[in-house]
């Protein structure tokens, strides 16, 4: 009997040992758990420090973008410059070609007026005679309304733009038909050039000036052509200076006003004055 209930025991004890096991087994399994809901928990900081390093990668890439823009703006701003001086180029533009309709229906209306006159055969020539006195104004009304005189077919106008005293103005030097006297002489001065008048006028203006910068229009002046430009002062003729010489365009400094002659020559020296 004793030894059944050994045996019976022990078979008890044998059978508790697995079970014992099996749930000390379970409970690490439930601290592995444990662990792995740490582990979890810990990627879960670690993911959420990867949040807040992507918006911190956020935050940063911002810097870029707004660098961005202020270019754009920059880009912008520079593109309404250019629009704006696109419109100062086009209304510069429309300028002149305006002033080159007037001074081609000037041209056209003063060569009607000549060829009407030399038909008539009677009155004084379209230009002036060389020998008119300065009380006597033999331009046609095309003439004087343009502010140009003709002499030998060589028309000589001012239509405005002066320079005055190194700055842009709106400035009209009026130009004035020379008396018999001046002209004679002018002529002689071209003769002891060696060259040839185109024209010689009276330059007056109402505004007073140190220096002026002006453009006269000439016909039959080409790109090339030596010009010399004088004026009468204290009596004698002194050279002026050409700042350019282009087609149908002399550009002359001047210190005053007065008689200024155009003259064309082999060689153009240089101004002292």
């Amino acid at each position: 009997m004793k030894k059944i209930l050994a045996l019976m025991i022990a078979g008890i004890l044998f059978v508790s040992l697995p079970v014992n096991a099996f749930a000390t087994n379970n409970t690490g399994g439930s601290g592995g758990n444990a662990s792995g809901s740490t582990s979890s928990t810990d990627a879960g900081s670690t993911d959420t420090g990867s949040g807040s390093s992507g918006s911190t990668d956020t935050t940063l890439t911002g810097s870029p973008s707004a660098e961005a823009e202020a270019l754009r703006r920059q880009v912008e701003e520079l593109q309404n410059r250019i629009e704006e001086q696109q419109k100062n180029i086009d209304n510069y533009n429309r300028q002149i070609q305006t002033q080159n309709n007037q001074i081609a229906a000037l041209i056209s209306t003063v060569q009607a007026s000549l060829k009407a006159n030399k038909s008539s055969g009677g009155g004084a020539p379209a230009g002036r005679s060389p020998q008119a006195p300065s009380s006597v104004d033999y331009r046609t009304q095309a003439l004087i309304k343009n502010n140009a005189v003709s002499y030998g077919g060589n028309i000589v106008s001012q239509g405005g733009h002066v320079e005055i005293n190194g700055g842009k103005s709106n400035v009209t030097f009026l130009v004035g038909v020379p008396d018999g006297g001046t002209m004679n002489s002018a002529a002689s001065l071209a003769a002891g050039v060696s060259g040839s008048l185109i024209n010689c006028v009276t330059v007056s203006s109402s505004v007073a000036f140190r220096t002026a910068k002006v453009n006269f229009y000439i016909t039959g002046v080409n790109i090339g052509d030596n010009i010399a430009v004088y004026q009468i002062q204290g009596g004698k003729w002194v050279q002026l200076q050409t700042a350019e010489i282009r087609k149908d365009h002399v550009v002359v400094n001047m210190s005053q006003t007065g008689v200024v002659a155009f003259v064309r020559v082999p060689v153009l020296a240089t101004a002292t004055h």
